[in-house]
């Protein structure tokens, strides 16, 4: 049964007066009046993630809703200005994985947090995580809003694991945020951020580095010139860190006032003026850059978490009503405008029918957009409606997800949980509609690029359009980025890409680890009896695309070649001559003769069509898992082909590989110990005794207290 995990209150009028905008304070104060100053590395940058929650950057800088930011990015102002103008938030379009996203440059499949509201199962998290709700013997909800509920590196701890004299600040109009960043991960003794603030919300566990300032009745979060003032202190006087009072180098900022009278009015002119306020905030913060003398050092990534849908709509949407007596089986996590659906127990043997009922059922409610399975379903077309074979570039079919991930239309909501099931908000995001969101890279640093970036393909309704545009921007490019200014390396699960296009140089990464690009973005889908293949553009690059066939009937088979094509853009292949069976697409980008990036698919044709297949590899990654694949994606059959594992380490881990079936249950545990960083460790699975079926290789990999999870797949014949 379905709860209420958000407190969505009729007082929401209360919101939009407790957060107004206090008159302006935009005369920044002198650096005589506050003495001295605090000590500060003038070789060092200073970088400033300043996220202002739920702007629609099409309104602020196309339209000049944010005239100040809109001259900026035009290089007025004294400024220089890097705009992509088709940047994506991650979903599901909510602020903590967002943030998440930007401070760890991961996806909800890794970073531990794919919504403001989830589910967990496993036994870790549940003591990790706080509890909200659930079943006692199924999934636990939680908002995750706890550090220890988080699975990734924040660029907090990479910088203070790799650069300790950088000073970092982490100032948050949401307390919540506080909470899910007051990680201690390097030193158990200091939180890895050399200064946090969040204002208190009046309880008797806030944390020892909340402020008393004024706050909204409802959800607790400040208003945006209380963060700035915050946010000009810091720079002025300084944070202890290292015995002294520094000027801090990187500050994460969350401005939450526009998101909060977004969803008090919609996408309207009250959400219209707040994003003018907060611009008014951003010209404060760059008034007093320049009159310190610190704006040529300054870079300020200008993004928001996601955009807001005006949703003014009041009638009763609870998907639960469709699932008629299969609604007692599942758990039902709302996420405004995106329910995720878990199973009470994912281990009952009818689990894909199950799955196929809920999600038809789903499908009925006319309000309703998609509904897609985080796993291969075997009643219903195996992975031709899972979320990583429709949107590949969302990344989020991780084990936090839900079983069935639904999502509304444009202008509607969802209201699980609620009483009546009426979401009371005018304003919500969560779908995909609310991807597109703000990213702009602006400052006084002279090695700033001045250029607008746009995508060559748009969605304008869904937005899932990262895997043909992998020259735009997405929220995991924040993370590696800012590192990169430091001269570090991404943190640890890092998906995201170094934005080296925005500047003219950056420092190098001495002994850094490296993980190819020129394949980002691209992607092998199946269409029909054919099979669609997607290249990113890059000058001077080409493609040479290998398919294989690894199965005939029950026999395992060495690669066969079933078409071969050399390509510097994307195409479709019809398929012809391809016979029934599993089959494996080598995609190679070449640089001349030299081939710098390597991917390999899986797919299935069955009856004349192809249908996706889970991965036999596992992207290369600068995290504690540097690579992992499977030697084919079909073994076992008539002559019993067994399947090998290999992965290779980028640091010493304790390692469990398991094998489940598709039932997501453990049939096989193939190792269970610590592993050494730098060699390939090589596992077999033997095709005795195991049942025809879909199989996956899970690899655990734990260190630094943190757990990293690939997960592999293949067909047992």
């Amino acid at each position: 049964m379905a709860r209420l995990l958000l407190p969505l209150l009729a007082v929401l009028a209360l919101v939009a007066l407790a957060v107004g905008v206090p008159p302006d304070r935009s005369g920044p104060r002198s650096a005589d009046a506050q003495g001295q100053g605090p000590q500060d590395d003038a070789t060092r940058p200073l970088v400033y993630v300043f996220s202002f929650d739920a702007t629609d950057g099409d309104r602020a800088i196309d339209q000049g809703r944010a005239p100040f930011l809109a001259s900026m990015v035009r290089g007025e102002e004294g400024a220089r200005s890097t705009y992509y103008r088709d940047s994506r938030g991650i979903m599901v379009s909510e602020t903590n994985p967002n943030h998440t996203a930007m401070a760890t440059g991961a996806y909800g499949e890794r970073s531990g947090i794919p919504g403001n509201t989830f589910a967990v199962y496993d036994e870790a998290a549940r003591r990790t995580c706080p509890a909200e709700g659930g079943d006692p013997n199924g999934p636990m909800v939680t908002s995750g809003e706890a550090s220890t509920c988080l699975l990734a590196e924040t660029f907090f701890a990479a910088l203070k694991r790799q650069a300790p004299d950088v000073v970092t600040a982490g100032i948050f109009g949401k307390p919540k945020l506080g909470r899910i960043f007051s990680t201690r991960t390097v030193d158990p003794q200091a939180y890895d951020a050399d200064h946090l603030w969040a204002p208190c919300e009046g309880s008797s566990d806030d944390p020892p580095y909340c402020r008393s300032v004024a706050v909204d009745p409802v959800q607790r979060y400040t208003n945006d010139v209380v963060v700035m003032d915050e946010v000009l202190r810091t720079v002025r006087e300084g944070v202890p860190a290292d015995g002294a009072t520094r000027r801090p180098n990187l500050t994460f900022v969350n401005f939450p006032t526009i998101d909060q009278l977004g969803h008090f009015t919609g996408a309207g002119p009250v959400y219209e003026t707040a994003i003018g306020n907060a611009d008014q905030q951003l010209r404060r913060f760059v008034a007093q850059q320049k009159q310190l003398g610190l704006w040529d050092r300054t870079t300020i990534f200008v993004v928001s978490d996601h955009s807001m849908d005006t949703t003014t709509k009041l009638a009763p949407n609870a998907i639960a009503s469709s699932f008629g007596a299969d609604a007692d089986a599942v758990e039902i996590v709302l996420n405004g405008s995106v329910n995720m659906v878990y199973l009470k127990d994912r281990n009952r043997p009818d689990r894909d029918a199950l799955l196929a009922r809920l999600r038809a059922a789903a499908l009925t409610n006319p309000r309703v957009d998609e509904a897609l399975y985080r796993l291969p379903n075997a009643a219903d077309g195996d992975t031709r409606h899972t979320l990583d074979g429709v949107h590949p570039g969302w990344k989020i079919a991780g084990e936090r997800t839900g079983d069935l991930l639904v999502t509304a239309k444009p202008t509607e909501k969802f209201g699980d949980g609620i009483p009546g099931g009426i979401n009371p908000l005018s304003g919500n995001h969560g779908a995909p509609q609310t991807l597109d969101h703000m990213f702009a890279i602006v400052g006084g640093d002279p090695r700033i690029r001045q250029q607008a970036i746009a995508s060559e393909k748009v969605d304008p309704v869904r937005f899932s359009d990262t895997v043909e545009n992998p020259g735009s921007s997405e929220q995991v490019d924040v993370a590696p980025t800012v590192m990169a200014l430091f001269g570090s390396r991404p943190p640890a699960q890092a998906q995201g890409r170094v934005l080296d296009e925005a500047f003219s140089s950056l420092p190098r990464v001495a002994g850094s680890c490296t993980v190819p690009t020129a394949l980002r973005g691209f992607a092998v889908l199946p269409d029909g009896r054919g099979v669609r293949v997607t290249l990113p553009r890059t000058a001077g690059t080409t493609f040479a695309v290998d398919v294989f066939r690894q199965s005939a009937g029950r026999r395992a088979i060495a690669n066969a070649p079933a078409a071969r094509f050399r390509r510097s853009a994307s195409f479709r292949w019809d398929g012809r001559g391809a016979l029934d069976g599993s089959y494996l697409v080598r995609v190679r980008a070449l640089r001349g003769t030299t081939t710098v990036d390597t991917r390999r698919i899986a797919l299935v044709r069955r009856a004349g069509r192809f249908v996706g297949a889970a991965a036999p590899e596992a992207p290369r990654s600068c995290g504690t898992i540097a690579k992992a694949k499977l030697d084919r994606t079909a073994f076992g059959g008539t002559r019993g082909t067994a399947l090998r594992v290999s992965l290779r380490l980028n640091r010493d881990a304790r390692v469990r590989v398991e094998l489940r079936d598709a039932r997501d249950r453990v049939v096989r545990t193939l190792g269970d110990r610590t592993r050494r960083a730098g060699a390939t460790q090589r596992l077999t699975v033997r095709a005795a005794g195991l049942r025809p079926g879909t199989y996956l290789v899970r690899i655990r990999a734990t260190a630094g207290g943190r757990t990293v999870t690939r997960n592999l797949g293949a067909t047992r014949l």
